[in-house]
């Protein structure tokens, strides 16, 4: 999938921008930030008549098919390739491929350690893990005690992820931790051990869980066989992507989720393609690192979240996604139309 505009277009003070081109990567085609990361990149360049954008993604999450996808970027000879980074395993490959066309490197989520990769787009996973521990006795509302699965001994993120959590978290000292559970050691899926530990726990108030695939990926079926283990149990992980609104319900109806942690994505792709350009473009002041802040949602803050979400994203239509009534009237400083229109360039992001 694409997202261009016509090469012929002008715009006053962005001459030096002709005929520039910029190759995005994404995920795969249906990761769930994928659709806010695009838009990001549709509303920077909707504000820069003279540049143009490719966007791909893989259609599985594999080291081949993200291969493919470099390739098939590639091939239109853009001038910098924007690559997010899922999994570093196996990730040399589509640099080495990005940089035999002596195109500049621009990576977002996962950071490598490359000299070939020119800057980096970074989301504040830890930073995320902090503000759900230090806000978890609110979002908690009354319940005792909680569960925990993370993933601590899978590598520095992780650990830095779990070690952030836990001393907000212990200062919340109306909770009780019951048990926690690395499941980067346990042999088990993140899956089976929520199921072991709702089993064991049935009246534990909370489960929280520092990796959102748990969540992402349950198989129909599978939220009533929790209700069955623990019928009152709440949960909080860090996502904040669209499919895990509906989780969290309305202040007078609240659903499952009690907090849901993470970023505009839109903010990802936008900075990614900003960094690229003013790399293009020889500027020194440039950050090699741009890290993108996270946020708490509940369902208080639910709508005020998902208009800004799709601001970001270019005027993505998020309704579906919010358990009650879709974000009412137009969102501000956007457009339904991807590519149209000036950009907002605000947004929730910090410089290093």
């Amino acid at each position: 999938m694409s997202c261009q505009r016509d090469p012929q277009a002008g715009s006053p003070g962005h001459g030096s921008l002709g005929g520039m081109l910029v190759a995005v990567v994404g995920p795969c085609q249906d990761h769930p930030q994928w659709p806010g990361i695009r838009g990001g990149v549709e509303r920077f360049v909707s504000g820069i008549p003279t540049l143009q954008a490719v966007c791909v993604a893989p259609p599985e999450s594999t080291a081949e098919s993200l291969q493919a996808a470099v390739g098939e970027a590639l091939e239109r000879g853009p001038n910098a390739v924007c690559l997010y980074v899922a999994d570093p395993t196996g990730i040399g490959s589509c640099i080495e491929l990005i940089g035999s066309r002596q195109a500049l490197l621009v990576t977002m989520g996962r950071p490598i350690n490359d000299p070939r990769v020119s800057a980096h787009v970074d989301i504040n996973l830890p930073g995320a893990a902090e503000l759900l521990g230090a806000n978890l006795g609110r979002v908690a509302a009354g319940r005792r005690s909680y569960l925990l699965v993370h993933e601590r001994s899978r590598g520095r993120l992780a650990t830095e992820c779990y070690n952030r959590f836990s001393a907000a978290a212990q200062r919340q000292y109306e909770l009780t931790l019951l048990q926690a559970v690395d499941a980067a050691g346990s042999g088990r899926s993140p899956a089976e051990l929520v199921e072991e530990l709702l089993g064991r726990f049935p009246h534990a108030g909370m489960i929280v869980t520092l990796m959102p695939d748990v969540w992402l990926t349950a198989r129909p079926g599978w939220r009533h066989e929790l209700r069955e283990l623990n019928r009152d149990y709440r949960f909080a992980t860090l996502s904040a992507a669209p499919v895990l609104w509906s989780r969290l319900g309305t202040p007078d109806n609240p659903g499952e989720a009690a907090a849901l942690v993470g970023p505009l994505d839109g903010e990802i792709g936008f900075a990614a393609v900003e960094i690229a350009v003013r790399l293009l473009l020889y500027d020194e002041q440039v950050p090699r690192r741009h890290t993108v802040s996270c946020e708490l949602v509940t369902a208080a803050s639910l709508n005020d979240f998902a208009r800004r979400y799709a601001a970001a994203a270019n005027g993505l239509d998020v309704s579906a996604y919010l358990p009650a009534a879709p974000v009412s009237g137009p969102v501000p400083g956007s457009s339904t139309q991807p590519l149209l229109g000036k950009a907002d360039q605000g947004g929730q992001k910090t410089d290093q």
